[in-house]
């Protein structure tokens, strides 16, 4: 079977790279590539580097193909013309499969023209997003009309979550397309109850891009003048702001950068809370990542979050409650810490293994190939 990947328009392999990303995300395919015999060739939107990073993948750099334009009407038209062009540079592919919905309307073009029917995987409702962080109108009705024709077009659409699934439902037509498969992450194999005990928990780890959306400031504020400390992994634009945030609530934050996930993977299971304080998400990987490690995960309760976490049971939702005296009960409450702890590492093991997870996406591969 040969597979074609698009990559979120605009991202390239060397993108992944310096985010940290690329040992995460490509591993599944190489699961897929290894064991089920899958070829894949990556669409990306890097140059000539990205051909570098792998010797068992064929990759097609746009920008190797194509010039950088800073109009981006202009690098609309020039992606249409390009997935038209694709046909002489991939040779029989049995199916496409997008990254997320960005840049899903090449996919779409390249199915027509290679006869080739598509997959559309999405890890975050992207027009929901954009009403949450109130984008201009014009930004919103493109990104409804790409998600219509995308549904339209797609021969099997999946999200990463019901909730994403049932706000498609309510707001788009071709709904039937859709199926949830959600996120997969690696199991701390190596967790066991007994190093709970051992863990830090007068300082707190928080994962994810230092953006408006992830509501750092929040977590920073929250913990003012208080005994705790906080490690943040990542980095964004809100940086420069989050730390004088920090300075001016004498709030004690590490501000620790971008980390390799292979690393990120073990990091978690120094700490004993983790905590999110993002007013929304799709099927949060660092979130499945923290439990998978065992973590005690205290996050706002939105739709998306609750179907990740029971609280109380494999971990902690909040809605306006003092997290400083959230924290403090809990890592004094020895029988709740270890009971959250051992359900949130079992919870994700059953649902969210990368071996788990890989199966679902073949079955759905035959499915749409009628091979099942």
């Amino acid at each position: 079977m040969h597979v074609v990947v698009f990559l979120t328009f605009g991202v390239s392999l060397k993108d992944w790279d310096k985010s940290g990303l690329l040992s995460r995300e490509i591993l599944v395919y190489k699961k897929l590539h290894k064991e089920e015999n899958i070829n894949f060739t990556f669409v990306t939107f890097g140059d000539l580097d990205d051909e570098k990073y792998f010797d068992e993948f064929k990759i097609i750099p746009y920008y190797k193909h194509n010039r950088k334009y800073n109009n981006k009407l202009f690098s609309f038209f020039q992606s249409i013309i390009f997935s038209i062009k694709l046909k002489n540079l991939i040779f029989k592919p049995d199916l496409i499969k997008t990254n997320q919905l960005m840049g899903s309307w090449m996919a779409i073009i390249f199915k027509f023209i290679s006869s080739t029917p598509l997959l559309t995987r999405t890890g975050y409702d992207l027009f929901r997003f954009s009403i949450h962080e109130k984008k201009n109108f014009f930004k919103k009705i493109f990104y409804y009309i790409l998600t219509q024709l995308t549904l339209i077009f797609s021969d099997k659409y999946l999200v990463s979550s019901s909730t994403d699934k049932n706000f498609l439902k309510k707001n788009f037509l071709g709904t039937n397309k859709i199926s949830v498969l959600p996120n997969w992450v690696l199991i701390n194999n190596e967790y066991g109850e007994e190093d709970i005990s051992n863990r830090k928990s007068e300082t707190l780890l928080s994962v994810g891009r230092l953006e408006k959306q992830k509501n750092f400031s929040k977590l920073i504020t929250s913990f003012s003048k208080s005994d705790f400390e906080i490690d943040i992994v990542g980095d964004g634009s809100e940086e420069k702001k989050l730390k004088q945030i920090a300075d001016e609530t004498s709030c004690k934050v590490n501000f620790l950068g971008t980390m390799n996930n292979s690393l990120l993977r073990t990091f978690y299971s120094n700490y004993l809370i983790f905590i999110s304080t993002s007013n929304y998400e799709g099927n949060s990987k660092t979130i499945l990542e923290a439990k998978a490690n065992g973590c005690i995960v205290i996050a706002k309760n939105n739709e998306n979050n609750k179907e990740i976490i029971k609280s109380n049971e494999d971990g902690i939702l909040y809605d306006e409650e003092d997290l400083v005296e959230l924290v403090t009960n809990l890592i004094h409450n020895e029988k709740l810490v270890n009971s959250i702890s051992k359900n949130a590492f079992q919870n994700v093991s059953d649902n969210n293994s990368i071996e788990i997870v890989a199966e679902k996406e073949v079955k759905f591969y035959k499915n749409i190939l009628g091979l099942d």
